[in-house]
């Protein structure tokens, strides 16, 4: 062999062992998101995926079915006929409102662009944001809900000066929707008709024609038709496309949407629309509502819609038995979602007056909770959902929250397992968080998520270190990944809650840790002493580990160093001597970090953490201390 066969061979051998290490590192890589994989489809069930399959395939094989497909076009010789009693049904209040929206913010997202020297007029640019559907995905979800249309009917309506204006721009928008995202325009599939946004588009539209027939539609009979008919075949659509592969709520709106359409329309198609909405919120109630009045996804944002949601469908189908059914479990969502709130009036603390996010959703304002509940219940000023509920110990067993009141503190503690089987999508790694008021102030918060896009924010927001609990090795309490995904899920355990004496001792461990070397286990206790608040995070394991924990501070308490490992929450005239003990290296911290309130503005904020590194167990005890204005300990502590 010549010696440049030799050097030749010599060179690929090295390049072959240098790239071996590589391989078996990417080979290692592919195993563990297959493992990652199957765990998160795992708890799914075999019907759900069977769904998603078909959905994907029929969407990748039909990108444009919309042209082809008869199913989807109106083929009768004039406009979808009526419902001879579309009028008296629809013109109910509760069907005019718009739904909730998942967007914080006060105003939907509008598709007019105003361009720089023009207003908002005729001449302003058009966007229905087609062509990335993966920025901004709120926002896009929104815009393509119509929210604005049903804004525009309503203002049509009201026979003011801009009512005129209002009903052309409703027509002129709605036009050129169906011109450019109807069914098989290109890019219009990935969002304007997923199913969700699809059903959020139908509620609005069906609203803003009860709302404003005469001043948008009669005055304009060819746009009257062509609305009709896009309208018909959005429900057409809808029926063969519900999300029996994401379920949760999106099943809800589903139900609503089918349900207006049936109402709406006369027709034997429209019957199966309504018998489907009558099977959906039959297998909601029967399958999505625990035990404490919970929906299972565990967001009261989302709780909150489907209580909505629900209430609009009992008026819609009232002669099913539905109605029954659905005001019975309306009730126990309204206990459990009252046994959350804290509706102290402090103009001057927004964050005070919201229900904790919990989860995914912005935080809720409690005028929206009460609000919804006089919807439900009109004499709920004169029940106990008008007042704050009673000092003492509320556990909601089947939810996993402990929830604890007294003069000084309104606390909720996370015990249970991980979000919903149905439908985890929306959960976070939260297991074992504190969320806290003092004296009718947010204290320690959970501010929810801000953006449902593909981005680091996303993935921060669902993190365990973006809540007020304990996380091990840096790594999430539960499998969080991509927007929605859920892999390994943790399990709580070991649940106590009592208030012997009048005093909340309440504590819980979860496994979320457990598949670390040395099978780390976090465990919590949650106590109070007079108007003293304790807790207490115990990890115990084998072997080193570095081990973070903290809370997320509401941006209206300043804090300051008062000494030796403590330090002052002053907000206003209150006082809180915050004190921390542990290992003798334990270091503590702050850390900005912003978030974004119900309005949708961005404030600054600070997380206050406590970080260790060494062999388990680890104990660290925090006390907080209400002070008098002389820096002692009031009455009671």
């Amino acid at each position: 062999m010549s010696s440049g066969s030799q050097e030749e061979e010599s060179t690929t051998s090295s390049s072959r062992a240098a790239t071996a290490p590589r391989r078996r590192k990417d080979a290692l890589g592919r195993l563990a998101r297959l493992g990652r994989l199957a765990r998160t489809v795992a708890p799914l069930g075999f019907t759900r995926l069977l769904w998603r399959v078909r959905y994907i395939l029929e969407r990748r094989h039909n990108r444009r079915f919309g042209t082809r497909d008869r199913r989807y076009r109106w083929c009768g010789s004039g406009p979808p006929p009526l419902a001879p009693d579309a009028a008296t049904v629809l013109g109910r209040s509760e069907l005019r409102s718009p739904l909730p929206r998942t967007l914080v913010g006060e105003q939907p997202t509008s598709p007019v662009v105003p361009e720089e020297g023009r207003g908002l007029g005729s001449e302003a640019r058009i966007d229905w944001r087609l062509d990335d559907p993966s920025t901004d995905r709120l926002g896009i979800v929104d815009l393509h809900e119509h929210g604005w249309s049903l804004d525009l009917a309503h203002e049509a309506s009201n026979a003011g000066p801009g009512s005129r204006a209002a009903a052309e721009e409703y027509r002129r928008l709605v036009d050129h929707w169906i011109d450019h995202c109807s069914l098989g325009a290109r890019g219009s599939l990935d969002l304007a008709w997923n199913s969700h946004v699809l059903s959020g588009r139908i509620c609005h539209w069906v609203a803003g024609f009860a709302v404003a027939r005469s001043e948008v539609f009669e005055v304009a009979p060819d746009f009257e038709r062509r609305f009709l008919e896009t309208l018909w075949v959005q429900a057409a659509f809808l029926h063969d496309h519900v999300e029996w592969d994401v379920r949760g709520n999106h099943l809800v709106r589903n139900a609503l949407a089918l349900a207006l359409a049936g109402r709406l329309f006369d027709g034997e198609a429209t019957q199966e629309w309504i018998r489907a909405a009558e099977r959906i919120t039959s297998l909601v109630l029967e399958t999505q509502m625990l035990g404490d009045g919970a929906h299972d996804e565990g967001s009261p944002h989302y709780h909150l819609q489907v209580m909505d949601e629900l209430l609009r469908i009992s008026i819609l189908l009232p002669g099913t038995g539905l109605p029954v059914r659905v005001r019975s479990a309306w009730r126990r969502m309204a206990d459990w979602l009252v046994a959350l709130a804290a509706p102290f009036d402090e103009p001057e603390f927004p964050c005070s007056r919201e229900v904790p996010a919990l989860n995914d959703g912005p935080p809720i304002r409690y005028a929206r909770v009460r609000d919804s509940l006089a919807a439900g219940d009109p004499d709920a000023s004169q029940t106990h959902w008008g007042s704050v509920p009673p000092d003492g110990l509320t556990l909601l067993r089947h939810s996993g929250h402990v929830v604890w009141r007294s003069a000084v503190w309104h606390l909720i503690f996370d015990v249970g397992d991980f979000g919903s089987r149905q439908q985890p999508g929306h959960g976070h790694a939260d297991a074992l968080q504190l969320v806290a008021r003092a004296f009718g102030r947010s204290l320690f918060i959970d501010f929810g998520s801000s953006t449902y896009d593909r981005c680091p924010r996303r993935a921060f927001e669902r993190s365990t270190a973006a809540h007020n609990t304990v996380t091990v090795d840096g790594q999430d309490s539960a499998e969080i990944w991509d927007v929605f995904r859920v892999g390994r899920r943790p399990r709580c355990f070991d649940v106590e809650a009592d208030e012997p004496e009048g005093e909340l001792v309440a504590g819980a461990s979860h496994d979320g840790f457990t598949h670390l070397p040395g099978a780390p286990v976090h465990r919590r206790i949650v106590r109070t002493e007079g108007d003293r608040l304790i807790i207490e995070d115990r990890v115990n394991g084998r072997g080193q580990h570095h081990v973070e924990g903290g809370f997320l501070i509401d941006p209206h308490w300043r804090l300051t160093p008062g000494g030796d490992a403590s330090w002052h929450l002053r907000a206003g005239s209150e006082d809180l001597l915050l004190e921390v003990t542990g290992p003798s290296d334990l270091r503590v911290e702050e850390r900005p970090q912003e978030i974004v309130l119900s309005s949708g503005q961005w404030v600054p904020a600070l997380r206050w953490t406590w970080s260790w590194s060494g062999s388990l167990p680890i104990n660290v005890r925090i006390s907080l201390t209400p002070r008098d204005s002389r820096g002692q300990g009031k009455s009671g502590t």
